[in-house]
């Protein structure tokens, strides 16, 4: 889908034996691998630290079914809850409106914490600028648009913007600069609302 990412979710779990966590990948086939490489090393200098051992497990859509059958509880750290990515690809009612509406849900969840705490703009815009340094998967147009918007909007138009019903309004809310930004307790109180 144009204007997706190409990651699509990132999460953790605990590992089948004691002493391992493992991270899975989900992306487009041409990426995955790529992606896991960069990944890798980073999480061998933590894993001296932490005294654990990190597995990454690279899924492509091709891999929905596993996704979806994996047990255990999965902390996602970007993206979506790969259960329930799979869940919907799978499901015969979903369909482009079904995502429209569920990013939507989550845009309205995302704007009430915005009222609570502005500070996510400041923190959102820093994230954007260390995508663009690491070329992420999100299309540069995106956030250059997302940049452009909250620079210059209030906080009360980011929110307006989040809940419109608008076709640029379901385009950006498929690359939204928010959920990244959200301590793991944020990202868990607004996914558990959006649900």
């Amino acid at each position: 889908e144009a204007g997706a990412p190409d990651v699509r979710a990132a999460w953790i779990s605990s590992g089948e034996t004691p002493g391992t966590v493992e991270v899975g990948i989900l992306a487009a086939k041409d990426l995955v691998d790529r992606v896991a490489d960069l990944i890798e090393p980073q999480l061998r200098s933590v894993e001296r630290h932490l005294n654990v051992h990190f597995v990454v497990n690279r899924y492509t859509d091709a891999d929905r079914d596993l996704v979806e059958q994996a047990e255990g509880l999965m902390t996602v750290v970007y993206g979506w809850l790969p259960v329930d990515w799979g869940a919907a690809a799978h499901s015969p009612s979903s369909t482009h409106h079904d995502v429209d509406s569920r990013a939507r849900r989550l845009g309205m969840r995302l704007a009430d914490h915005l009222a609570e705490d502005p500070s996510i703009i400041h923190r959102a815009i820093e994230w954007i600028d260390e995508r663009e340094r690491n070329a992420s998967g999100i299309p540069a147009g995106d956030l250059a648009e997302w940049r452009s918007i909250l620079s210059t909007l209030s906080v009360r138009q980011v929110q307006a913007l989040l809940v419109e019903q608008s076709e640029r309004a379901d385009r950006l809310r498929q690359s939204l600069p928010f959920v990244d930004v959200l301590t793991p307790r944020e990202r868990a109180l607004v996914f558990r609302e959006e649900m």
